[in-house]
């Protein structure tokens, strides 16, 4: 197709000529035009893409040197050492210094959300290699090293993260839920407070804070992040209850 024939498409028939291609042509194809970058790189087209392909057989690993991977199922065997990965995989580089990653928080129709070696969150598509930085949250703690510094003898914090996608805005949304747990011989006060953020807004939502500590079942268990089913977030309790969040109502739920 030439340049000026393609200026001469409707942006909905480039779509649907995009759509089948593989993420290795679209990773090319962005170079083309602005227009063509905008929408590859845009929430509806990503979302669309992945469920036209999720019949993928890549899984994408986190080493223990930082560095991510994409690794092809089908050619790796069925158990895998946590520092094992196969000399099949391929290195994700993003970025030039490629950054170095500590933690995967979430993932959602290809993108993931992870944070770096500096305790920074993003949003990425491995595949393209867009990347979209996610601010610290105002409501929330910020870093490991502040709860360190703000956890005494009689108090824990940690905080939990979960990653979906709202259809009825077309838009991912990252929550951050915070648990203060503060115990003493006499009595025990427990606080859960939890924001929202907008990948389309570029802002974050303070929800209602919660007190849990008449329910022992919604303190989210501090290992395991949250994981997305039907739009709504899920996590486990440390009384191996399952909790979630709707993402479209915002409401909270158990069972």
């Amino acid at each position: 197709m030439s340049s000026s024939a393609g200026k001469n498409l409707p942006l909905e028939i480039i779509e649907q000529i995009l759509l089948p291609l593989p993420t290795k042509s679209l990773f090319r194809f962005k170079s083309v035009s602005k227009t063509w970058n905008s929408l590859i790189s845009s929430p509806h087209f990503i979302k669309t893409h992945f469920l036209q392909t999720h019949h993928t057989t890549q899984l994408i690993a986190l080493s223990t040197t930082g560095s991510l991977y994409s690794i092809d199922i089908t050619e790796t065997r069925p158990c895998l050492d946590s520092d094992d990965i196969p000399a099949t995989a391929k290195e994700l580089r993003i970025r030039s210094p490629p950054l170095r990653w500590k933690e995967i928080l979430g993932s959602c129709n290809g993108l993931l959300l992870a944070k770096d070696e500096n305790n920074t969150m993003f949003v990425m598509n491995p595949m393209t290699q867009d990347l979209w930085e996610v601010p610290v949250s105002p409501f929330a703690p910020p870093d490991e090293e502040w709860l360190e510094d703000y956890v005494t003898e009689h108090e824990e914090v940690y905080v939990k993260y979960g990653f979906g996608y709202d259809s009825s805005t077309d838009d991912y949304k990252v929550v951050s839920i915070s648990f203060w747990h503060h115990y003493s011989g006499y009595h025990d006060s427990n606080k859960m407070i939890a924001s929202v953020y907008s990948l389309r807004n570029d802002s974050w939502r303070k929800l209602p804070d919660r007190n849990y500590y008449e329910h022992d079942y919604t303190a989210v268990d501090d290992v395991i992040n949250g994981a997305v089913i039907n739009q709504s977030l899920h996590w486990l309790t440390r009384q191996f209850e399952i909790v979630g969040w709707i993402l479209q109502k915002f409401v909270y739920q158990h069972g």
